[in-house]
């Protein structure tokens, strides 16, 4: 692994204890952050984890449960590959 960079983009980026990140990993903190959680990366990087996100909007006994969104979405269901199904036209 060459390199490490945790970006703490959530509310006022404070939610992270300095002191006990590794010595090889660098912060990016801040706003204003056009790229959100992913600021900081581009595409050199082979990987991207989120780690210790909340719950969807609406998630019973979850802390700070949200979506980041104007209107209200409760559940976006995307189909899987394999669930997905064409079905056949209609005539009439």
């Amino acid at each position: 692994m060459d390199e490490i960079v945790i970006c703490d983009a959530h509310y006022k980026s404070n939610n992270l204890d300095i002191e006990a990140l590794p010595a090889h990993a660098s912060l990016v903190r801040g706003s204003p952050m056009e790229l959100f959680m992913m600021q900081g990366i581009d595409d050199s990087f082979d990987a991207a984890l989120f780690v210790g996100y909340h719950a969807r909007q609406g998630t019973r006994d979850a802390v700070l449960c949200h979506s980041y969104t104007e209107i209200p979405i409760s559940v976006i269901v995307l189909p899987s590959a394999a669930a997905r199904r064409t079905s056949p036209a209609r005539s009439g």
